[in-house]
């Protein structure tokens, strides 16, 4: 009896790992819907994208334009981004370790989200999630995104020091470093 016991866990076991939107082990797979730029939902979980930071959905950011700033919803701008990354792909993610228990990393065909956020200038790297540096670096340099003006975080962490050793805020592109908020 033990031995049929053992056989139907292993397939009970494999049939969890198949199954698309259920957690194996530590980690999730399935077509996930875009809440905003840092939340998705996956088989109706709510996870969020480990390492960055967006401005909340109903922010508005500035840009320049010619010689004066613009406002524009950055917030939806970040929600659209991360709709059109995760359009019509499955979804892998992997929580995160050390992160809380609805932070997770993801990747679509091959590529980690975040750091597609963080590349393409609509996200933050946070200075816990260091594997974000490089990406946000040439977000910054290259004024894309959020770069391309001033914007205020949803205060989800502190951002990472983009400088050569400089406090972040030094850059007058950047809101004030008393604005970012450390995740306990």
């Amino acid at each position: 009896m033990p031995r049929f016991r053992l056989k139907l866990m292993g397939f009970m076991l494999a049939a969890l790992a198949a199954t698309p939107g259920a957690w194996a082990a530590d980690y999730m797979a399935g077509q996930a819907s875009v809440i905003d730029g840092q939340h998705l939902k996956l088989d109706g979980k709510t996870l969020s994208l480990y390492g960055i930071d967006v401005p909340a959905l109903d922010a508005t950011c500035l840009e320049w334009r010619g010689t004066s700033q613009i406002g524009y919803p950055c917030g939806e701008h970040a929600k659209a981004f991360l709709a059109s990354i995760a359009a019509s792909r499955d979804f892998v993610c992997v929580k995160a370790a050390g992160g809380d228990a609805d932070q997770v990393t993801c990747y679509a065909d091959g590529r980690d989200v975040a750091e597609a956020m963080v590349d393409a200038g609509w996200a933050v790297a946070c200075g816990y999630a260091s594997r974000y540096v490089r990406e946000a670096t040439g977000a910054r340099t290259a004024r894309v995104g959020l770069w391309a003006g001033n914007f205020k975080l949803a205060g989800q962490c502190q951002a990472a020091d983009l400088s050569d050793g400089g406090d972040p805020s030094a850059d007058d592109n950047l809101p004030p470093a008393s604005k970012f908020k450390q995740k306990p």
